[in-house]
This record gives structure tokens, C-alpha cells and sequence, in this order.
């Protein structure tokens, strides 16, 4: 008449005795030696459970080589050179100069304007045909610090990094100018990663 189902007034109740005997074959149980898995190494895993059946502790093998490990394979590498909207460090292969910045193309495109003679706006360019004749860039030790495609959090992320690694090239801290707070995050953090969130401040701010 209350609605419980039909198996659950049919079924039968344990005794009192039942009950405690179940009570006790559960402690039982939970006193049992929890089994071991081991790795397979033929001549040796065998003698293993030998002794540790005298222990009565179970002892179960396990392949070292899988049929995963034979099937599966990493990612291809990054190639950083086409990669869309990258915030990336330049270093000179001469002395210590350095500049980070940032771009909605690829990485190879930037880097190409970098190194022109003719790219009059770019620090790097000044630096190679101008300031220091002779020196070099290389794509290779070209470091890809993060990637965003979106175009505000990509000027925040440049600004960060420019803000953590000082570098001698910048002009400037960057498409936005981060609030002093970000001093003390940086130090905290030990430097900071692309991964943070922006922190919560007004638009007026950033």
C-alpha cells in the first residue's frame, strides 16, 4: 500500500546468527594479504611468488612489453615555425640581447621580417644591420614561449613575458601595459607561465 516494491517485501531476513556470521567472514576478508602485481622477467618473477606464496601473499605477472606500447606512438613535435599566434623570445647568437614579442601569424613569417634590413619598425632589425653589424638570429634557438590565438589575452601574455624576461630589445612592456600588481604575482609565482589566468581588474587597468 506504500509503494515498496514487491522483491524487497518477499525477500528473506537474515537471522541473527546470518547476520553476524556474515560480519565475521567480511573481517576475515578484510585481514586477507592483498595480492601483488610484478612485472615478468623470466627465471626471476617465478622464484618471486615462490616466496611469497610462503608468506600466502598471491603473486601476478605482468608484461613488460604491451601490445600499447608496440601500437601507440607520441604526437608528431610542435612545429613551431607554423604555428598561428605565438608569443616568442629572439636571441642573438653574439651576445646577450634579446627581444620577445608577438604575432597573429606564424612564428617563420615574424622571424623573416625580423632579419630584413628593410623592416625599419622592428628592434631586432636595428640591432642586426644597425647597432650590431655582424650579428645573427636563428629560427632553430628561437623560443616559443606560448601560444593564443585570441588577440587581447596574446598582447597580455607578450606583456608578462616581456615583464619576466627584460628583455634588452623592448622598447616597451608591450601592446598593454600591466598594473603593478603583476609585480608582486610575478615574483611570487617564480616567473610566471602563458597558462595563468588573467587576474580580475578593471578594463580601465589592463
Amino acid at each position: 500500500m506504500n509503494g515498496y516494491p514487491e522483491n524487497v517485501l518477499s525477500s528473506k531476513k537474515l537471522s541473527r546468527d546470518e547476520s553476524t556470521s556474515s560480519k565475521d567472514n567480511a573481517h576475515v576478508e578484510q585481514k586477507r594479504t592483498p595480492p601483488v602485481v610484478i612485472p615478468y622477467v623470466k627465471g626471476v618473477s617465478e622464484h618471486i611468488r615462490r616466496v611469497l606464496h610462503r608468506y600466502n601473499v598471491q603473486a601476478f605477472f605482468k608484461p613488460v612489453n604491451t601490445l600499447r606500447q608496440f601500437l601507440v606512438r607520441p604526437k608528431d613535435p610542435i612545429d613551431k615555425q607554423r604555428v598561428i599566434g605565438p608569443v616568442y623570445q629572439i636571441k642573438c647568437n653574439d651576445c646577450d640581447a634579446s627581444y620577445v614579442g608577438e604575432t597573429e601569424r606564424s612564428l617563420k613569417a615574424r622571424f623573416m621580417e625580423h632579419r630584413r634590413p628593410s623592416s625599419t619598425g622592428s628592434e631586432v632589425s636595428g640591432h642586426l644591420h644597425s647597432d650590431q653589424e655582424g650579428h645573427d638570429i636563428s629560427i632553430e634557438d628561437t623560443k616559443m614561449l606560448c601560444v593564443e590565438s585570441k588577440y587581447f589575452e596574446r598582447g597580455v601574455k607578450e606583456a608578462i613575458q616581456i615583464r619576466r624576461l627584460r628583455p634588452s630589445l623592448n622598447r616597451d612592456g608591450g601592446r598593454h601595459t600591466l598594473p603593478s600588481i603583476w609585480n608582486n604575482v610575478l615574483t611570487l609565482q617564480g616567473g610566471g607561465t602563458c597558462s595563468w589566468e588573467l587576474p580580475r581588474a578593471n578594463s580601465d587597468d589592463l
